[in-house]
């Protein structure tokens, strides 16, 4: 997960691994940006390029978004009531 900071470049706020066939729970702040890789503490991430998913929560109220990652590797974000 990334932040903005005093710029227009995303800040790392929190990283982890996820694991298959596991639920996450993640309180919403208003966008998240999902991606696939492997990054270093401390580094900028490049959102330019990879597969990703931007996860939008703005004007959206109690509802949750389901992410999934097709077999071309392209993710989809779906929202439902929470």
């Amino acid at each position: 997960m990334a932040k903005l900071i005093n710029s227009d470049a995303p800040a790392p706020a929190a990283v982890f691994a996820a694991r298959p066939h596991v639920t996450y729970q993640i309180r919403p702040k208003p966008i998240f940006h999902l991606i696939e890789g492997r990054y270093h503490t401390g580094k900028l991430l490049d959102l330019n390029g990879r597969a990703r998913a931007v996860i939008d929560f703005t004007g959206r109220d109690q509802v949750k978004a389901t992410i999934s990652q097709t077999a071309d590797g392209r993710f989809e974000v779906a929202y439902d009531p929470a």
